[in-house]
């Protein structure tokens, strides 16, 4: 399974993320395949030091031209909050996850974790 995010056919939006919004995140898996999950990983850093992680699950949204589209709605994020967040799937195949892609926002700050793992 091969899986993407921030690519012309799989924007964040916005893409500059403000304090009080959404994030729409989405991605692509190749190739079409019964069974496969997307999903991300996330950890929210606040100013006040405390933190909480947790895990949104992706929705399949469409197969185009041999992939699948996935999508998910994450936030809102308060002033000053830090974000990491890890884009991962799995199907038949194994486990990936997506690479490191860092975005800051003028009171947010969103991150992708670094790292890219087949199981």
């Amino acid at each position: 399974m091969n899986l993407w995010h921030l690519t012309p056919d799989t924007p964040r939006f916005p893409f500059h993320v403000s304090a009080g919004e959404n994030v729409n995140l989405q991605f692509g898996t190749w190739p079409i395949e019964e069974g496969q999950e997307t999903w991300i990983e996330f950890r929210v850093m606040h100013p006040d030091g405390t933190e909480e992680t947790g895990r949104v699950d992706g929705v399949w949204n469409v197969n185009r031209d041999g992939n699948s589209y996935w999508y998910l709605n994450f936030g809102p994020f308060g002033d000053g909050d830090r974000v990491e967040y890890r884009v991962m799937g799995c199907s038949r195949a194994g486990q990936v996850e997506v690479g490191m892609t860092a975005m800051m926002g003028p009171e947010a700050t969103l991150t992708l974790l670094a790292r890219l793992r087949r199981a």
